[in-house]
């Protein structure tokens, strides 16, 4: 799974909210306190594509997200390195 530079906007650093995509809908963790600073205790960082993490390695799975602000919807993925090796990093984009 890719992730994102600390300098990607929505990963909970430097003073930015921390969103999470899953199913394609964007949430605001930023108040959670699992997520503090933007990184969850299992080693996932908001700013991140999370579905696959979230609905099959999660031990709550997606009923944890149930309540949570929704900010907006996954528009796209992209990875510079997508066509040779899969994604290995990339952008999230999604509308808000």
């Amino acid at each position: 799974m890719a992730r994102q530079p600390s300098s990607y906007p929505y990963n909970g650093k430097e003073g930015q909210p921390a969103y999470v995509a899953v199913d394609g809908v964007v949430y605001d963790v930023t108040n959670v306190e699992a997520w503090k600073d933007g990184e969850h205790k299992n080693g996932l960082t908001a700013g991140n594509e999370l579905t696959e993490e979230i609905t099959n390695q999660s031990p709550h799975g997606i009923k944890v997200l149930e309540g949570l602000p929704i900010v907006g919807e996954l528009v796209e993925w992209l990875s510079d390195n997508e066509d040779k090796m899969g994604p290995s990093s990339g952008e999230l984009h999604f509308s808000i």
